[in-house]
């Protein structure tokens, strides 16, 4: 029985696009054929606005992998990297 550890990140309160100025990661994931990848919003900001909400922009995406219009955006926070302290002063 082996112990895997992987970093649990905390979904953030994200409504719109330019929330929090744009650092955090956006996973998407289909529904249909669960396949996922990570984006920033930068990307997606050029497409569709930066003041467009994610439920019009999930409705707006379409899976690279099956086709399928039934995309789901997850917002993460961008991790720290290691050997950063939290508060360097």
């Amino acid at each position: 029985m082996g112990c895997h550890f992987f970093a649990m990140r905390r979904p953030l309160n994200i409504v719109k696009l330019n929330d929090r100025f744009g650092d955090y990661v956006l996973v998407l994931t289909c529904r249909k054929c669960k396949h996922s990848r990570r984006t920033g919003p930068h990307p997606l900001a050029k497409l569709a606005g930066w003041d467009v909400t994610l439920e019009k922009l999930a409705e707006r995406l379409r899976c690279s992998n099956c086709g399928a219009k039934e995309c789901e955006l997850t917002p993460e926070s961008i991790p720290r990297p290691r050997g950063i302290p939290k508060n360097p002063h």
